[in-house]
Parts: C-alpha cells; sequence; structure tokens
C-alpha cells in the first residue's frame, strides 16, 4: 500500500485522451492543486496549500526516458524513487543539488503505472508525488 497523499486532503488528476482510440495521451497532477480537506458538522470548506516547487515529469506516458525539471533550481540532494502498484521500489536515484533538469531511463522497466516520488535526500520533506505510464 501506497498512499499518494493523506486520508485527509484530495487531489486534482487530469488525463488527455484521444476520443477515437480511448488512449490516454497524457496524465497529471499538479502539486499546487492539493488541497486539505476539512470537514466541520456544519460546513465543508476546503483550504489551498502555499504552493511549493514544481516539478514536471515528461513525457508522461513515457517509453524509455523520464525528465525531471524542478522550476527552482534546487539547494539541496532530492531523491528520486519510482514504486511499482505494489509498493516496491523499482529505481532510486539521487538527483545532486544545483541541477534543475535530470533525465532517468526507463530502458529495464515492465510495461505499466508506477508511483512517481521526490524527497529530499535526507527524507526530511516529500517535493512531490505523481503518477508515471511507462509504455
Amino acid at each position: 500500500y501506497f498512499p499518494l497523499i493523506d486520508d485527509s486532503s484530495i487531489i486534482i488528476v487530469v488525463f488527455l485522451q484521444d476520443d477515437y482510440t480511448r488512449e490516454i495521451l497524457q496524465a497529471a497532477t499538479i502539486p499546487e492543486y492539493i488541497y486539505p480537506l476539512v470537514i466541520d458538522t456544519a460546513t465543508s470548506t476546503s483550504e489551498k496549500l502555499e504552493p511549493q516547487t514544481r516539478i514536471f515529469l515528461y513525457p508522461n506516458p513515457a517509453k524509455e526516458l523520464i525528465n525531471v525539471f524542478f522550476n527552482q533550481i534546487p539547494r539541496e540532494a532530492m531523491r528520486f524513487t519510482l514504486y511499482d502498484l505494489s509498493g516496491k521500489k523499482v529505481i532510486t536515484e539521487v538527483i545532486e543539488p544545483w541541477q534543475q533538469h535530470y533525465t532517468i531511463s526507463l530502458w529495464d522497466l515492465e510495461q505499466g503505472l508506477y508511483i512517481v516520488e521526490i524527497r529530499t535526500k535526507n527524507n526530511k520533506r516529500v517535493i512531490h508525488r505523481g503518477k508515471l505510464f511507462h509504455y
């Protein structure tokens, strides 16, 4: 079991799909659109979290390579981890500080859906969680 976000949050996920073939051309989650879900006995509201460093993973779906791009140059090392849907780590790589763009090979992976997690190297903060489709 690998939760994408905690149980008290909702997340907006967007899919771009071909109407004719039903092929998913692009799938994305946007980190700044993760909302904590606040439920009160009288009302329900949601408050937006402050935007953090934006990370772009492309292309998604990916065939051979995935690119990781930070909108701000990271000042500390990051740990990129890819999990299969059973929660098993299949790729772990360290992205060194000051690297704004990083490329990861998917050559040895089976086709399928994977969970991406990018944390600070010391595991204190999760910077990004999302999905990656490998074909």
